[in-house]
């Protein structure tokens, strides 16, 4: 679990649940005011699991009103899928569209900082005081 800042008055507690604990997904987002779900673009061998995972979490009944943010990390890799690659093969436009609550993407490298802004703002828009 990590506390980030996002603004001088804002924070956000951040908790990875990815790999291992997957299994446990309905009990660590209990009480998630927010979701954001990173996909590595760079690996297609876990495509599969991502979607899977996506799809896990957007109908889990206490997340059915939760802001989620589909996050498509390592675009600046040589080896990732662009994002409508990603989006066609993921029908995530019929995803988005039968999902419950407001499902929103962005496109970022972590490594070059492009598309973090999208993402701080986000997390400022969709967190609690």
């Amino acid at each position: 679990m990590t506390i980030l800042k996002i603004s001088k008055t804002k924070m956000c507690q951040v908790r990875e649940v990815g790999g291992e604990m997957a299994p446990f997904l309905h009990q660590q987002t209990s009480d998630a005011t927010g979701l954001m779900f990173v996909a590595d673009s760079s690996n297609v061998f876990q495509f599969g699991e991502t979607y899977v995972t996506l799809l896990d979490l957007l109908t889990l009944e206490h997340l059915k009103t939760v802001p989620f943010l589909l996050v498509f990390n390592k675009t600046d890799a040589n080896q990732a899928v662009p994002l409508e690659e990603y989006k066609d093969a993921m029908r995530l436009t019929d995803v988005v569209d039968c999902a419950p609550q407001e499902v929103a993407t962005v496109e970022t490298s972590c490594l070059t900082g492009y598309g973090l802004d999208s993402v701080l703002d986000w997390l400022s828009r969709n967190t609690n005081d």
